[in-house]
């Protein structure tokens, strides 16, 4: 061996060999070439001595043959490794390894903690790197403990990338308004107060009305609004609303709606899904404008509304053209930087085929609007869009001098046609200015649902009696109105009143959200509404959300419910059990 650790058994390039290797290749040849004892001989305790005493003499004979014959058992100077397959082979391998890396690379500036794969970026609580710390708390508390005695908890285990978390949503459900109002209506009658007194405030741990948990505003049927204006304009004129797709000459789309309108392919390219858009948008609109939502990790007044899509917290994906997606779309999309993410692919992709993108730094149904309405001036446009808001808002801001706008979805197999001219020359302008302060009071995506009142009533019963004036006093008037009083009515007086003809007539107990808000609660709704129509109108530069109705926590802007108590503070001295459930509302 010369002191090396290999034994070379020729000269040959790579041809060196750990020792025991070279013994264990002997031993195998010999064992199962010809001749050997797993080819006939058996491979008994007397076979096995008997061929391992004959090795030395058959290797004797065995050389001696080779020289009688001036033969020699060798192999060619070329190794295997040189030969053009192998080199081609791993040329091929080098390839694949530098392309994965450059889509997956493990070097970069990102501190995060993330699967170079999948892109896949760990959580705040993933500890599985950390695992020996884990293991060593989870020895620590054995420490003393009989065998028997000791329990293994799941939240002590290390939390792996594929961990989720749950959002804590809708808190204080386990506080059921209903009772609460019952008890409280029955203890106001033991104090030395009136029932209309009583009946000023909430009753309940949140506006029942307007909420429908904590924080958490009552879902909006914003279809109702766009079934009651095109029932009404159909009445008016045929041609306001259509069955079948108008000549159009321009589109202009509404890119977060077609973001999720398409299926993905596990294994395909980021860049792949980019270009499937794209070719998708070209094939069926052509070169056609799209507007696409900003969306960023900062607070947003549809903060809320995401939190009743998703209650669980997605991961992010750290990704590139190249990254494979894996995984489920409606996942990869709930997270706001993901769809950035992809929205920001789609956008060049689009642009190289000769489309027009436009980027909104918020939410985009105003630019979207406002697209539409200027291509709408030298040629016939239709909006592609899903959302009942772009409807409200192209009737309010629409022109009179428009070649042709229409309003439609592509998902629907039977077309329903908006013509936004003919509509707003049917509902009139005086209806058309009112229409976004209707939509936004009865409830959208920043404003809740008014329990129990639909939008058609409201168009039949309040858009008469708009006033400009103060926002808290019309927003007051306006809620009395809806629940069927009169303009000049206190909503503490209708709260009571309501109450009392419910309970003449009901056959089961009144629950607190079929009665009016009290005024507290109706000042923010109002406030609320008003910020979303400045943001509808571009108005909103100078405001700041925190004033109107929404306050600010864990980065994430959250509704003003209410700043009054929820009953009187009388009351809550007598209640010390559920005074903590039912304090001041913030």
């Amino acid at each position: 061996m010369g002191g090396f650790h290999v034994i070379r058994c020729s000269n040959q390039c790579w041809s060196g060999l750990n020792s025991d290797l070279v013994i264990e290749q002997t031993l195998m040849r010999s064992l199962k070439s010809s001749g050997g004892l797993t080819h006939g001989s058996g491979m008994t305790e007397e076979m096995c001595a008997l061929w391992t005493m004959s090795i030395p003499i058959t290797s004797e004979y065995n050389n001696a043959m080779q020289e009688f014959n001036d033969l020699t058992y060798t192999t060619s100077e070329q190794h295997r490794e040189s030969t053009e397959a192998r080199m081609k082979r791993d040329h091929s391998d080098l390839e694949k390894i530098k392309e994965k890396l450059s889509t997956c690379m493990p070097f970069s500036p990102d501190p995060s903690l993330r699967n170079i794969i999948t892109g896949l970026v760990a959580k705040e609580d993933v500890n599985v790197h950390e695992y020996e710390t884990v293991g060593n708390e989870i020895i620590e508390k054995m420490v003393g403990k009989p065998v028997f005695g000791i329990s293994f908890k799941w939240k002590d285990r290390a939390k792996t990338l594929a961990h989720e978390s749950t959002i804590k949503f809708a808190q204080g459900r386990t506080i059921d308004p209903a009772l609460l109002f019952q008890r409280f209506l029955v203890l106001s009658k033991t104090r030395d107060l009136s029932l209309e007194d009583v009946m000023s405030y909430e009753l309940s741990p949140f506006p029942t009305a307007l909420f429908e948990a904590k924080e958490i505003f009552r879902k909006a049927g914003k279809p109702q609004i766009a079934h009651t204006v095109a029932e009404y304009s159909s009445k008016k004129s045929k041609e306001a609303v259509m069955d079948s797709i108008p000549l159009t000459e321009h589109y202009v789309l509404d890119g977060g709606s077609q973001v999720h309108r398409l299926p993905w392919k596990k294994g395909d390219s980021y860049g792949a899904i980019a270009r499937m858009y794209a070719d998708f948008t070209i094939r069926h609109y052509g070169k056609a404008t799209v507007v696409f939502d900003g969306y960023s990790e900062g607070p947003s007044i549809k903060d809320k509304t995401h939190e009743r899509h998703e209650q669980i917290t997605r991961p992010i994906i750290s990704f590139n053209a190249k990254t494979e997606f894996v995984g489920r779309k409606d996942d990869f999309l709930s997270r706001s930087c993901n769809k950035q993410g992809l929205i920001d692919l789609v956008t060049e992709e689009l642009q190289k085929k000769g489309c027009t993108v436009i980027n909104a730094l918020g939410d985009a149904d105003m630019d979207i609007v406002k697209a539409a309405i200027k291509a709408s001036q030298h040629q016939l446009t239709t909006l592609i869009g899903e959302d009942t808001d772009l409807l409200i808002l192209l009737l309010y801001n629409a022109e009179a001098n428009s070649r042709g706008l229409y309003f439609r979805s592509d998902k629907s197999t039977v077309p329903k046609v908006y013509n936004i001219s003919e509509m707003k020359q049917v509902l009139g302008s005086d209806m058309c200015s009112q229409l976004l302060f209707i939509h936004t009071f009865t409830g959208c995506d920043t404003t809740s649902h008014i329990f129990s009142v639909g939008k058609k009533p409201v168009r039949m019963r309040f858009c008469s009696q708009i006033k400009q004036s103060v926002i808290e006093d019309l927003g007051s008037k306006a809620m009395a109105v809806l629940f069927g009083g009169k303009s000049t009515d206190s909503l503490a007086s209708l709260h009571y009143n309501l109450l009392i003809k419910k309970i003449v007539s009901a056959k089961s107990f009144v629950t607190p959200e079929s009665l009016p808000p009290t005024k507290s609660s109706t000042k923010y709704h109002s406030f609320r509404k008003y910020y979303q129509i400045m943001v509808w109108t571009g108005k909103e530069s100078d405001m700041n959300a925190v004033d109107w109705g929404w306050k600010l926590e864990d980065n994430q802007f959250v509704p003003v419910m209410t700043k009054k108590t929820a009953v009187p503070e009388s009351l809550l001295q007598m209640i010390h059990l559920i005074k903590a459930g039912v304090g001041e509302l913030r």
